[in-house]
């Protein structure tokens, strides 16, 4: 097979040495999870075909009147398809649509291209609805001064009076980048009330309050969307749960101690029927790099760039042993020769494997490209 040819798209990350050939480079090793998230949702065939259909949709508009059809705000310096950004919100969990050849363009603090996977559903304890729109990065409340008007919004005119905020969170997935969210909300209605009534003081915490669905008057069950690990062995309404914000307490003490109690929530629920098996605990217990006889760890390199490039490569129908010749002819050559291993040591049983582990890097990569990158960002996994 000579990687020349047309048909084989290269990786969307480098290769690196021989030896180790998925090590991260110096700008991978920055990767945060909406990198890695990208990663894989960029060679996904299903996303290619729709962002080629909204790129269609959009050459045909192109002559009609709309302004900042294909802009975002300047300071983002990049431009984007504003056309079925529903659909690629709802389908894919993106903010709007990107162009698969390019590497995640970087947003501001507190922004993220799957912020849709990670917006909150908040209700005041007053009973007064929150605003009814929000950014498509973050729920920041800064106004945007860029030709793009739908990326943060201010809504300091807001009339509630509680520092008493209801959020609900879904259990079948990992807490965290949920509560990145609710911990953003909670500070922007700290200042909002500080900003009406400036004489308001810090509360002490109270203890975390984690209410069943069924047991909280702030939201309607029937009302939530589907909960995006929820099995079908399962009533989705019982995988959300209510916690109550104190916005004037400790917000980060607040969030550390709901992210222990959601967690373990969280992982009880892996032992049963009621969410389908994470993507990551599929075959994270299927690997460990070994250890050779002198002390050296052997290993092919990044867990996620392993199955980033495999699953990349084997999309385009490129068999185990196919790729292994490919990264042999893609990879940077060692500056000098190493000699073979002594035959049944560890280094040499782990050559012997190479097959079966690019075999498994290509499953469990498919995984993440169909839909398991979700899991990355729900858990905050680099």
């Amino acid at each position: 097979m000579a990687i020349e040819e047309p048909h084989i798209e290269m990786p969307t990350l480098p290769l690196g040495f021989i030896d180790e050939p998925f090590k991260l480079t110096a700008q991978e090793t920055l990767f945060m999870p909406d990198d890695w998230a990208w990663q894989f949702l960029r060679i996904n065939s299903d996303y290619r075909k729709a962002y080629n259909s909204a790129v269609e949709k959009y050459a045909a508009a192109i002559n009609c009147t709309h302004p900042n059809l294909f802009d975002l705000a300047p300071k983002h310096q990049h431009q984007t398809i504003r056309i079925d950004e529903v659909k690629c919100r709802d389908q894919f969990g993106l903010a709007t649509w990107l162009d698969p050849k390019i590497q995640l363009p970087k947003l501001d603090s507190g922004e993220s291209w799957f912020f849709p996977l990670m917006k909150s559903r908040s209700r005041p304890e007053d009973g007064l609805l929150p605003a009814s729109k929000s950014g498509i990065f973050s729920e920041q409340s800064l106004v945007s001064t860029g030709p793009d008007n739908r990326g943060k919004f201010n809504e300091r005119n807001q009339l509630f009076s509680t520092p008493y905020v209801w959020f609900a969170i879904d259990c079948s997935v990992p807490p965290l980048a949920q509560l990145k969210s609710v911990e953003v909300v909670s500070i922007m209605r700290r200042d909002w009330l500080r900003f009406r009534d400036a004489k308001m003081r810090t509360h002490l915490n109270d203890d975390p309050i984690i209410l069943p669905m069924d047991g909280c008057k702030w939201f309607m069950p029937s009302l939530l969307p589907l909960p995006f690990g929820a099995s079908d062995k399962t009533t989705p309404g019982s995988l959300w749960v209510a916690i109550r914000i104190d916005v004037l307490g400790e917000v980060k003490t607040q969030m550390k101690s709901y992210a222990n109690e959601l967690t373990k929530k969280y992982l009880a629920l892996c032992k049963t029927s009621a969410i389908r098996t994470p993507v990551l605990q599929k075959f994270k217990n299927g690997f460990s790099d070994p250890v050779d006889e002198a002390g050296h760890v052997l290993s092919d390199g990044h867990f996620l760039k392993e199955r980033v490039v495999c699953a990349h490569l084997a999309g385009q129908g490129l068999s185990p042993d196919q790729i292994i010749e490919f990264i042999e002819e893609s990879a940077i050559p060692l500056p000098e020769v190493v000699p073979k291993p002594m035959p049944n040591s560890v280094a040499d049983k782990w050559m012997l494997g190479h097959k079966n582990r690019i075999a498994i890097y290509c499953r469990s990569g498919m995984e993440f490209v169909n839909g398991g990158y979700r899991w990355l960002v729900h858990a905050q996994k680099r």
